[in-house]
């Protein structure tokens, strides 16, 4: 079965897309797959990551082989999602830009909406906070 980003993530995502500088410092493919990770190990202590009404995905499985399908077919690879991006591009800040791009490709050929992009960057930041309960 495939699976969506969340809506909440959906939204905290195209946040950082738009303005990596504000989370952190710099649109560079490392920096994110870290925050990803550190996302990831947070929901899982906290017990969020399970199945169940409150599962917050922030990336699919799925994203994951179909970024290498890109680049490997089908065979296998040392290297992750964020690796091989990086490998390919040769630069931190295209790498990044060109993960958004699979993440936005994974959503469409899967049937989900795409991150929302552009727009009133400010009333997305007031949703993701409203849904997380932050002040």
């Amino acid at each position: 079965m495939k699976e969506d980003i969340t809506y909440p993530e959906k939204l905290h995502l195209s946040l950082i897309r738009e303005r990596p500088g504000l989370f952190f410092g710099s649109a560079m493919l490392s920096y994110l797959e870290h925050y990803i990770h550190g996302f990831n190990s947070a929901m899982s202590f906290l017990g969020l990551n399970d199945t169940g009404s409150q599962k917050h995905v922030i990336l699919p499985a799925g994203l994951y082989s179909y970024i290498t399908e890109k680049y490997v077919g089908e065979g296998n690879t040392p290297l992750n999602c964020f690796r091989l991006i990086l490998e390919a591009e040769q630069d931190e800040e295209k790498a990044f830009v060109r993960f958004f791009e699979f993440v936005d490709e994974y959503l469409s050929a899967n049937g989900f909406d795409p991150m929302p992009y552009g727009g009133d960057w400010g009333a997305r930041l007031k949703e993701v906070k409203s849904i997380m309960r932050i002040e």
